[in-house]
């Protein structure tokens, strides 16, 4: 969840808030908002040429009113692998996520990401983008824009049109109260009993990304959810205290603690 307390990065540049020009480039963790009006308003860019950038466990919204742009961008890749994962993206109105893979020497991963409103949730080009465990819900347009995502993605969930991979998630006409906790407010974190729950695929030994946490540094386990966030599966300790025998209470109210 958007955290006004935390560091955040805002900008109003042109192709990126954040600009990636060198390789081996990691970003995580950061709060990124791009609120430009005019062309080209994108959250985090990796310029035609940069290599093996990872962009994880980020939140990276758009607040501004132009059509176009990206949250997330690998557009121009021509070598080197590219990863983005367990990240919270929304309201870009081009595309939340655009990633060019090329070839089997040049892979763009996309893995557990969470997208939300927007034009298009992701976007896969080159034949060599890879999807898994990904959701897009509440676009205006596709929620996966097909341009080359590869066959073996799996386990992609989405609100508009045809899913790309195998154990896709339909979720055509479903409610966003029934599966974040308050995505009215933009707190995507999920619901243990929703349709994302349980869904995914375990990606702690992948060939091409392995990890084992959540954007909030929780841990996957078994069965993972689909999206950023895993929800939380153990229930809470409950505690009452009564009063001593022969004790005289006042009042109507009782306090009960969780932990």
């Amino acid at each position: 969840t958007w955290n006004t307390n935390a560091y955040r990065l805002r900008g109003t540049q042109a192709v990126g808030v954040l600009r990636i020009l060198e390789n081996n480039v990691i970003i995580d963790g950061l709060q990124v908002e791009c609120y430009r009006d005019g062309s080209d308003p994108d959250g985090i860019t990796a310029y035609s040429g940069t290599t093996n950038t990872t962009i994880s466990n980020n939140i990276i919204k758009y607040t501004g009113s132009g059509t176009t742009g990206s949250g997330i961008g690998f557009p121009d890749i021509s070598n080197g692998t590219n990863y983005a994962y367990n990240n919270i993206v929304y309201g870009f109105r081009g595309t939340n996520i655009y990633v060019r893979g090329p070839s089997s020497s040049a892979w763009g991963i996309v893995y557990n990401n969470t997208v939300i409103g927007g034009g298009y949730g992701f976007r896969g080009r080159g034949g060599y983008t890879l999807f898994k465990n990904n959701v897009a819900f509440g676009t205006a347009s596709s929620s996966y824009l097909n341009d080359g995502i590869h066959a073996s993605s799996t386990n992609n969930a989405g609100s508009v049109d045809a899913l790309p991979g195998s154990s896709t998630v339909s979720l055509t006409g479903i409610a966003t109260s029934s599966l974040f906790i308050d995505g009215d407010n933009n707190d995507y974190h999920i619901f243990i009993t929703g349709l994302l729950a349980n869904t995914g695929a375990n990606l702690s030994a992948d060939s091409l990304l392995s990890f084992s946490g959540d954007i909030d540094r929780e841990t996957r386990s078994g069965t993972w959810d689909i999206g950023a966030d895993e929800a939380e599966s153990t229930a809470p300790t409950v505690s009452l205290t009564t009063p001593a025998r022969g004790a005289t209470v006042w009042g109507n109210t009782a306090t009960v603690s969780a932990t």
